[in-house]
């Protein structure tokens, strides 16, 4: 998958067939996205409604504030920047450079992924 032309690019990994997505359709799961990601295109028609991502993607954290010491699940969350740029809320022990999932779905993290 990659972006050229106002489009998303997608390849069938058993075809190697390209197909264009809009990057319209895309605009709220875009920062979900990482290459090499498997979705799933819905067509009715021959006419592309929809793209599925997976339900969850592993994201690293390249913005927040420090992790706090001590700090543990609470209600609590602190704003911080993905690799993609989106921008999510997580709990406070969360730290830069750390490899988190998320819900692409909701937008929210889950949890911490050992490396």
């Amino acid at each position: 998958m990659y972006e050229s032309g106002g489009n998303y690019v997608f390849m069938d990994p058993v075809t190697y067939e390209e197909h264009n997505v809009p990057a319209d359709m895309m605009e709220d799961q875009k920062g979900f996205l990482l290459p090499n990601t498997m979705c799933l295109l819905q067509y009715i028609d021959g006419g592309l409604v929809g793209v599925d991502l997976p339900n969850t993607v592993n994201l690293r954290v390249t913005d927040t504030e420090p992790a706090l010491k001590g700090a543990t699940v609470t209600n609590q969350s602190k704003g911080a920047t993905l690799e993609t740029g989106v921008q999510i809320r997580v709990p406070p022990f969360v730290d830069k450079g750390e490899l988190i999932k998320v819900d692409t779905r909701t937008g929210e993290y889950m949890e911490r992924v050992k490396e």
